[in-house]
């Protein structure tokens, strides 16, 4: 379909600390393609060693979560940063928060809870 995300990469100045916080956040697993490219098994995502800093507005990726509130404990707990906290998206039932990796990339967690 025209419009549907294909890949995502994540930028980090350091491979082995952005795999473990999203191991520890997300429960991702990560595959050595090069020393500076992790892919995520089945090709969605992947972590990008980057020499140079990404300047300007970047979209968001949202990320589906069990639960916004023990998502952004996790994440400070491995050194994120709640950017957004915990916010109804409208109708009671959904949740969104952003959160700041370890290299300063703002990521979305999406929640039914």
């Amino acid at each position: 379909m025209i419009g549907e995300l294909v890949h995502f990469s994540i930028p980090t100045a350091n491979l082995e600390n952005a795999s473990k916080f999203y191991q520890t956040l997300f429960g991702w697993s990560f595959q050595r393609m090069t020393d500076t490219y992790w892919l995520i098994p089945g090709g969605v995502g992947s972590l990008s060693l980057e020499m140079e800093s990404v300047s300007g507005t970047m979209p968001i990726m949202y990320f589906l979560v069990p639960s916004i509130d023990s998502s952004l404990q996790t994440a400070t707990k491995v050194g994120g940063k709640v950017i957004l906290k915990k916010t109804d998206a409208g109708d009671g039932k959904s949740f969104f928060a952003t959160i700041q990796d370890l290299d300063g990339n703002v990521i979305g967690l999406w929640s039914k809870s």
